[in-house]
Order: C-alpha cells, then structure tokens, then sequence
C-alpha cells in the first residue's frame, strides 16, 4: 500500500513538473521580411536557448510556463526582447547598417549585401516607376556604375543598348543576361515586361555574383524581381500618366528659306522653280538674273511654297498610361495582379506603339513545410513602323533635306515629288508597316523543407512569342510606281516568326548555424533548357485596290520561306558559403554546361568564382565608431563564358537550288567540329563605404575581364570555296574603375536634402587576333580591329583642313605629308579613338518638405568618337546643293587667303575625319516635382496615399563638338555594315524629349 501511495505521488509530481514547461516556437526577420539564419535565441531568467535556421525559425523545448520574454541578438543587428505569449513569436529585426542588410536577388536565390563578395547595384521600384519609356531598360541610365546605358533611338517602345564593364565579345554579342523572377528570358520577354511590376534589379557585376550562370554570363547579369503581394491585408492601386513627346533640339540650325535660295544663287545652281523661270524668260544661267529680280522671284515663291518640314513631318507625340494593381495576402497567401494599357504616338506620323498587359504572382504556404506558386506574364504589343534606312525612304532624312521652298503639296491637291523623286509624307499615308507581337511568360514553382536544414525547390518555366509584320506598298502609290509591276500593281511582304522556350531546374540549399558565428551554406542544382523556333515570309504582287491588303487576294505569290531551328542547354551548378561573426564571408560556386551549338568533343564547358569579403566595421577596433559606421572589403574571380551564336556553326550546312531545269545541293557554309565557348576571367576589388551616420555612403571597385577563345570569322583561302569560317581565335581585355557616392546634406523629420552620383571609367584593347594578322578590317570600311587598341578603332583619311590659296581641300597621306589630292590609300589608323565611351556616370540631387520634392538627375558620357554622316550630308557644297544645307556651309572658300570652315564648294566632299566627332555630352536627364497629401485627408475617403507628380525628361543636352544629339545607339537598322552602335549617325529615330504629369492612388 505505501509502495502504491508512493508511487501515486511521483506521478503527481511529474505531471506537476511537466505542466510548468512547454516548447516554444517563432521566427526572426529583417526588414524585408525574411529570415534571418543564425540569429541567437536566449530565453531570459534561464540557460535556454537556441539557433535560428536558414528560413530564421527557431524552436526551444522546455522552456518554462512562467519565463514572459526572449532575448534574441544577430551580427549586424540591434538586439530585440519579444514577449513568448501563446502562439508564434515573430520578431523583427533592425539593421544596424540598412545598406549590408539590403537584399541582393543572385543566381538561384538572395544574399544580404553583406555576404556578396563584389559590387552589386540594386535599382528599387522608386527609380523604376511612372517613367515614360516602353522599355525599363532606357529608365536604367546612370543608375549604376559599371552599367553603359545607351537609347538605341527614340523609337516609340524602343529599349537600350546595355553593356556592363565594356565590351564583352566581339561577334558573340555584348549584351547581359536578363533574368526574370529566376527566368532568363529573350529580348522579346524583356521588352513585353511592364517597368511598374518591378520590385528591384539586382546588376550582377562580379564573377563570385554572375558565374553562377555560366556559358551566359560574360556580359554580366541583370536580375529582376517583380513585385509580390504584401502579407498586411488588400491594396489597390491606381497610376494615370499623360504626356507628349517631342524630338530632342538640335545644337545648329539649317538654311533658312532666304539663305538657302541665297546660297544656290551663289554657287551658280539653278532649281527646277528657278529653271522654269529662266526658260520662260531667256536666262541661260541663274547668274544672269538681276539681284532686284532675283528677290522678287523669291518673295513670290515665299508666298506659295516656303515649308517647315520639321513641323510637316514631326508631331508633338501624346501619351497615356494607366497601372492597375492589386496586392494583398494572409499569413501564408501572397497575391499580386497588374494590368497596364499603355499607348505612345511617334513623333513622326506613322509611327504607334501600344503594350497591353497583366501579371499574376501567387504564392501559398500549404503547411510548414510546402510552398507553391506562379508568375504568369500576358503581353500584347502593337506597332506601326517607319523605314529606318541611310536612303529617301526615311523621314528623319526628310527633314534635314528636303528644301524649304519645296512644298508638300502641289497646286492640284496632288503630293510634290521633291527633288528626292519622293515624298516622305505619301510613303507614309500609302506604305503602312505594322508589326504585333504577343508575349508569354509563365513560371510554376514548388519548394520543400527537406529537414531543419534542407530546402529543395524545382522550378519549371516557359517563354512563349508570336510575332507578325505586313509592309504594304498600295498599288499606285510613288513607291510602287518606281519598284513595282505595272501589269500587277502593289506589293505586300508578310514575315513572322513563333518561338517557345521551356526550362526546368531543381536546387537543393542547405545552411546550418554552427554554433560559435560559424555558419555554411551550400546549393547545388540542374538545369535544362529548350528553345524552338519557326519563322516564315511570304511577298506577294497585285492588288485589285489600294483598299485591301490581305495576302490571299494578291494576284501572284513572288517570293516565300520557312525556317526553323533548336537548341538546348543542359547544367550541373554548385555553391559554397561560409560566414564567421558576421565579418568574414567566403564563398565559391561552379558550372557545368552542355550546349548543342558545340561539337560532342566540345560540348561541355567548366566555369567556376570565388570571392570573399571582410566586414572591418564590425570589428572591435571600430564598433564603438560614430564615424565610420560601415566599412567592407570584398575580392573576387572567376570564369564566365559565351555561346550567342548560330546554332549549327558547327556543322557544314548546304541549300538547295536549281541548275539546268534540275535539283541541286551546294555547300553554304563549312562546319568546324572544334569550336568551343568563349571564356572570360574576371577579377574585381572594391570597398564600400559609409561614415558620419552613413550621411556619406557608396562604393569604390575595380576590376578587369580577359576573354579569350574568341568567336571570329577566319579568312580562307579561296581554294576551299568559303570565304571564312568561325573559330576560337583572338582575346579582349576591359578594365575599369567604378565609383558612387551618396551624400544626406540635410536629414531631419520634415526636410531632407541629398546628392549623390556615380562615375564609370572604363578601357576595352584587344590583346590578340588570329595569328596571321594583327588587323581586321570590319564591313563598314571605316573601323578596324587591331591588336593593342579598342574595339572598332576608326580608320580614316585625315582631313589637313582648307588650303588658304586655292580653297581646295587638304589631305594627310599615311607618312604625314600634306597633299590636295584625295586617295583612299591615305586611311591611317586613328589611334585611340573609338565609338566607345571612356567615361560615363551621372549626377542627382532631391529636396523634400514633408510632401513635396523636388529631384533632378543629370547624365553624362565622353571620350567616344562619332562619325556624323548628317553633318557631312549638311556640308557638301555642290555635292548636294539640290538639298538642304546647314547654316555653317555658307561659311565657305570665296578667294585667296580667306579662312573659311569649308574648302571651295566645286571640290568633292570626302568622308574623313573631319566628319569624326567627339560624342562627349551632358543631359538632364530628369526633373520631378511630386507632392503627397497628407495622409488624414485621403485617409477620410478610405483612401491611403495620394500623391501627384509633374516631369521631364531629356529636357536639354550640350555637347561641345558634337553636331545634334550625341546619344548615338543605332546607326541604321536596314543599312547594312552599319548596324553596330554608336558608331555612325545616319538619320535613325532621333532622341526625344517629354514632359508629363499624373498622379498615384492607393486604397
């Protein structure tokens, strides 16, 4: 009986004991919302206490029921008590320094800037949103250093050139990989995607950031993120913007009407209103008409025929955008839903761009240990499109020489012809183009708490574009006339193409807190990847009416084809992370990659980083420093490759024709079982910086790229039938210097003031070519390549200016020697000067009381040369006094010992340096005036912001040497051998300036 007694009180007793302690869990974030891994747990007035995570959860058993509060301390973090209550404990944490805590998104996942081992820019949604481009990519200039942002022209929805830390390749392509939420996607992607979706963009500069992709990321990396839904309840959103769009002003002027007419008469030229006049009354040169006649003539051809063409041709372009979004969630739901119709008019009649679109982003937590969700992204683009050639078919060439006494009208209503034999403004009304493009994007995604420790995620993703253009030419029209057939008038050109890309990855991470400030992370994964592609085009002859322009009533089918293609890209990828006390942080990844663009002996390529990085802020002997509140070393290296080519370089491809009434197979194009990636070894430096309450902050990085392995066409010798064949042959070099600053003149509660700005110094030299030669001469005669200079080194005759004597114009020869006569064989190397910037940054400051702000960015660009073919057009002497001239060809040779600018108008104008100008400029780029109502006023109709804004863009540019706007990206983009940017001006879609208001609305 006491045995049992005794035993009945011990049970009691546990069950007492047991009833006093419980297991408590939580998890620990940052201000961004997510976990923060190896976060101490302390349970206070106890010995417990534990380690968060990788996702930041933590759990501590036995805690006991009367213990009220945990105390819970990471580096880098102020130290936080939370109360246990009953449920979850979710604490938050704040950074001691926001810039190491921001979120960089990397390869396959994120990193706190802190532990990224390079120079990464994140561009928020702030500098992104309510800016009147079609594409994000021209909303990026001067936003990071190392980024060259260039407007390829002002094509309505036209996107940039972007290049980061130079010139990457020189056939391969120069462009970066653009990643969408994990997807790298096309151009055509990209370009469908609406700038108000993006979250942030992450530049991925550094080999230890970008490698992680492997054969695509020698050009560096862009990772966006788009916006997700927020956790905190519903928000609707509203943006409206309106605004037009005006061509960017000239920096010279052209002849007026008096000065033109005025200019002809001198240079003996008669045009055909002044012929006719001499043929009626008995002139035989225009030199034998009287002055007092001469200018009664032109006061009366004044009054009938003197034309702006600029305001003809040119229009002030209005347009509108409407954002529409929807966020909102629960604990474990996030939803975000956009629409956008955005509609843009060309500054040129002709030329629409209209994008329609949504997005969907969802995602669930279905328990603690299984989460899914999607990205889909819908997109419609229509265009109507213009003739972007170095040749009468374009308007902007239109402009610049037509002449002022040209009318664009004749007397009977009837288009005048011009002294082109065209007139721009019928070509537009009666040669449409239109192009309309959907877009696809989807992403579906599935994520798995393996263990503690253990995450797995598989991610399958698509990309799916349908692209059709017409180019009518209507029976009748001028164009038609000239090119067509007059038994089967009109023409019609239909071209299109469908491409669907699918990828499939699957990672494993792992991150484990050691205990001590030892924490490592590892990912490892595979990736596939498939694209397909279809193309067609079909030309057609013989329209019954200009009305109708379906291909199926043509007359005859003249011309049509199909293509298709594939290719597919299969990778093993790994990394390695070490941090200790939050100070020193390690880190390591490779990439395999298997290409079917490449032979079996050579289709796979290894690539491989490393960096680390020391926190020296966080150390003892600068802890307890009020001026120097951030302060962080990082080293990096690594390989990257390239495969932008053809997809079946490799092999001998042959086309089929017909010889003799019979079928024949011929040869195109010799194989090379040999070729392999291009490869390119980066290695950077840097410090970031922050002192004086991190009220002067930013970055100062280095760093140089060799690509070797690279992907040129070799000459051959005429004896095999092929002119060249595709080879690993030569190297490249880029280095550079980066720098960016932000300074918080003043900060306090109402009224702050800041300025900041960044500077890209950069050199690109190519080290090696193949090993016969040292030179390649490039397609467009005026550039070369050259072992020991840039990429596209000009190679030009040298102009020696006028003779004073004779007025004939000079002439280096390649020895030095001054001749007046003109010779080809003259063309020397220009040393140093090429179409590629040698510096680049911008400049910013805003002001802000309480509501209202005003900010404004300048951007600035230099050390490139242009070869400005409108100028020379505009100063051509006889060569082309039948059209319009610039005011400075007036200032020309008239006797001996006159000084003049341009030579005797009789002498043949050559395309030489002279023509060959430095592209230095600087733009503001951007004014904002915004204001906020305060918030109880919008708050009262269940409104929670509303603000509204007015803004310019492009507003002014001064360029010192530079004849019109130096931003040169597309020379020509159906002018072939001059399609590589920057080098050549030749009349594309000019830059255009905005102004614009609107206004965000929150619910």
């Amino acid at each position: 009986m006491k045995k049992i007694l005794l035993t009945l009180v011990m049970l009691m007793v546990a069950v007492h004991l047991w009833a006093q302690v419980r297991t408590i869990r939580g998890k620990v974030s940052d201000n961004a919302g997510l976990g923060v891994p190896g976060a101490t747990i302390r349970v206070q007035g106890t010995d417990l206490g534990g380690v968060t995570n990788m996702d930041g959860e933590f759990r501590i058993a036995d805690v006991p029921d009367d213990a009220g509060f945990i105390e819970v301390s990471s580096i880098g973090y102020q130290q936080e008590v939370a109360p246990i209550g009953t449920g979850m404990i979710n604490v938050r944490l704040s950074p001691l320094s926001q810039f190491l805590e921001d979120v960089v998104v990397v390869g396959y996942g994120t990193q706190r800037r802190e532990a990224v081992s390079g120079s990464t820019t994140i561009v928020g949604a702030d500098e992104l949103e309510n800016k009147p481009f079609g594409s994000f990519q021209n909303m990026l200039q001067g936003k990071a250093p190392g980024l060259q942002v260039t407007a390829i022209n002002g094509r309505p929805g036209q996107n940039a050139y972007l290049r980061v830390r130079g010139v990457g390749s020189l056939n391969a392509g120069a462009s970066p990989l653009i990643v969408i939420d994990g997807q790298p996607v096309s151009e055509d992607a990209y370009n469908a995607l609406n700038p108000n979706d993006i979250e942030n963009i992450s530049v991925l500069k550094d080999a230890s950031t970008a490698s992680i992709y492997g054969s695509r990321a020698s050009n560096g990396v862009l990772m966006i993120t788009t916006k997700k839904g927020k956790r905190d309840g519903a928000q609707l959103s509203y943006t409206f913007q309106h605004g037009v769009k005006s061509k960017t002003q000239d920096n010279f002027r052209l002849m007026n009407y008096e000065e033109k007419l005025r200019y002809e008469k001198n240079l003996g030229y008669a045009n055909e209103y002044i012929q006719s006049y001499m043929d009626d009354n008995g002139y035989a040169s225009i030199g034998d008409i009287p002055d007092a006649e001469m200018q009664s003539l032109q006061d009366g051809m004044s009054g009938m025929r003197r034309t702006d063409w600029f305001r003809e041709l040119l229009r002030p372009a209005k347009f509108t955008i409407h954002d529409v979004s929807i966020s909102g969630g629960t604990d474990r739901t996030r939803v975000f839903f956009s629409l956008q119709d955005y509609k843009e008019e060309g500054i040129s009649f002709g030329s629409d761009f209209t994008r329609r679109g949504g997005r969907l982003n969802v995602s669930h937590e279905f328990n603690d240990w299984f989460e899914a969700g999607t990205n889909l992204m819908i997109t419609n683009r229509k265009e109507s499109l213009l003739r972007d050639r170095y040749n009468v078919q374009n308007p902007f060439v239109a402009i610049y020489t037509y002449n002022p006494y040209e009318p664009v009208y004749n007397e009977d209503g009837s288009y005048n012809l011009t002294h082109q034999g065209l007139n721009i403004a019928e070509a537009i009304a009666n040669n449409p183009e239109r192009a309309n493009t959907m877009n696809g994007v989807s992403t579906f995604y599935g994520q798995l708490k393996l263990f503690r420790d253990f995450k797995f995620r598989t991610e399958f993703s698509t990309e799916y574009t349908d692209y059709t253009r017409e180019y009518f030419i209507k029976p009748g029209s001028i164009l038609d006339i000239y090119t067509g057939n007059p038994e089967k008038p009109g023409s019609k050109t239909d071209n299109g193409f469908s491409r669907f890309n699918y990828r499939w990855s699957n990672t494993l991470n792992y991150t484990k807190a050691l205990g001590g400030g030892h924490t490592i992370g590892a990912l490892a994964g595979t990736e596939y990847t498939q694209e397909e592609f279809k193309s067609y085009t079909i030309s057609s002859i013989g329209y019954p009416t200009a009305n109708n322009n379906t291909q199926n009533i043509a007359a005859e089918n003249t011309n049509f084809g199909t293509a298709k293609y594939d290719w597919t890209l299969v990778s093993f990828f790994g990394r390695l992370e070490y941090n200790y006390a939050g100070k020193y942080f390690l880190n390591g990844s490779i990439r395999r990659d298997g290409s079917s663009r490449f032979a079996v002996n050579n289709k796979y390529g290894n690539f491989y980083a490393g960096g680390a990085s020391w926190v020296i802020s966080r150390e003892e002997f600068l802890s307890g420093s009020r001026n120097v509140n951030m302060l962080r070393l990082f080293v990096s290296t690594g390989t990257s490759g390239n495969f932008n080519i053809g997809n079946y370089e490799h092999l001998t491809t042959f086309g089929f024709g017909r010889y003799n009434g019979l079928s024949m197979e011929f040869p195109v194009r010799p194989g090379n079982p040999n070729l392999t990636w291009e490869k390119s070894m980066m290695t950077s430096a840097g410090i970031d910086y922050g002192f004086f309450e991190n009220r002067v902050s930013g970055t100062l990085a280095a760093f140089q790229k060799n690509t070797t392995a690279l992907l040129l066409d070799r000459p051959l010798s005429s004896t095999t039938g092929f002119g060249s064949r595709l080879e690993n042959v030569g190297e490249l070099q880029n280095r550079g210097i980066e720098f960016n600053i932000n300074i918080d003149i003043i900060r306090t509660r109402d009224f702050n003031w800041s300025v900041g700005g960044n500077l890209t110094l950069q050199r690109n030299k190519i080290t090696e070519l193949y090993g016969t030669s040292d030179t390649i001469p490039q397609d467009d005669a005026g550039t070369q390549w050259v072992v020991g200079e840039p990429v596209n080194t000009f190679f030009l005759v040298r102009s020696a200016g006028v003779d004073a004597q004779t007025g004939k114009p000079l002439y280096y020869t390649q020895n030095g020697e001054i001749s007046d006569e003109f010779s080809t064989s003259y063309a020397t190397l220009l040393t140093g000067k090429s179409p590629d910037p040698r510096y680049f940054g911008s400049i910013n400051t805003a002001v802000s009381y309480k509501g209202l702000t005003l900010s404004g960015e300048f951007f600035f660009s230099g050390g490139n040369y242009i070869l400005n073919y409108p100028w020379r057009d505009l100063n051509s002497g006889l060569d082309a006094v039948y059209m319009a001239q610039a005011a400075d060809a007036m200032d020309y040779w008239t006797g001996p010992g006159d000084d003049a600018k341009n030579p005797d108008p009789q002498y043949t104008v050559q395309t030489t340096d002279r023509w060959l100008q430095k592209g230095d400029f600087i733009r503001l780029r951007n004014v904002t005036l915004s204001y906020t109502v305060p918030s109880y006023l919008p708050n009262k109709i269940r409104m929670q912001q509303l603000s509204f804004f007015v803004q310019g863009q492009n507003l002014f540019y001064w360029a010192k040497e530079y004849k019109g706007d130096p931003e040169i990206g597309l020379g020509s983009d159906e002018t072939e051998g001059y399609k590589a940017p920057g080098i050549y001006a030749l009349y594309s879609y000019p830059q255009v300036r905005s102004i614009s208001f609107g206004l965000n609305a929150t619910f």
